[in-house]
């Protein structure tokens, strides 16, 4: 799944950033624009699963952005390599962090429990996709089953 995909990608990234910080800096700005591709599918996917939610134009609007960035170093590669690492990773954590907190606010303002809302179920169903969409982290947190063992809610198989 791509939640698996991101993780490699990571992982791979911050080894290689970790060992060969200098001599790899031209296959560090490839992955860096593989990781910011790949994030911005992930959050296209989550934004057009939450098109009901209020804020999803947003993060798609974060995610057009993050395709954005990965396709510009893929077009300046290699001149891109000494200088584009600071200004993009800043740029991404402008927008993951602006969409996070305008999605989070209209998460928070959801119903938290009322039995006999009838939006209750759909604020709670919403709230889960949320928690497991946000940069890549899939965890659900929705009620009735531990972290970690599966979601009943079908949001990832």
């Amino acid at each position: 799944t791509a939640a698996i995909v991101l993780a490699l990608l990571t992982a791979l990234t911050g080894l290689l950033l970790m060992f060969y910080p200098i001599a790899g800096t031209e296959t560090l700005t490839l992955f860096l624009a593989s990781y910011f591709i790949a994030i911005g599918l992930v959050k296209c996917w989550a934004a057009l699963s939450n098109t009901d939610a209020k804020g999803w134009g947003l993060m798609l609007f974060s995610a057009i952005v993050s395709l954005l960035l990965g396709g510009c170093l893929w077009w300046g590669w290699p001149q891109s390599a000494t200088w584009i690492f600071g200004i993009f990773v800043a740029i991404e954590l402008i927008f993951d962090g602006w969409t996070a907190l305008m999605f989070g606010l209209e998460v928070r303002a959801l119903p938290d429990d009322d039995n006999d809302n009838k939006e209750f179920a759909a604020s709670r169903d919403l709230k889960s996709r949320f928690a497991a969409s946000q940069s890549g982290i899939f965890i659900c947190s929705g009620s009735g089953h531990p972290a970690g063992h599966g979601c009943p809610h079908g949001l990832f198989s």
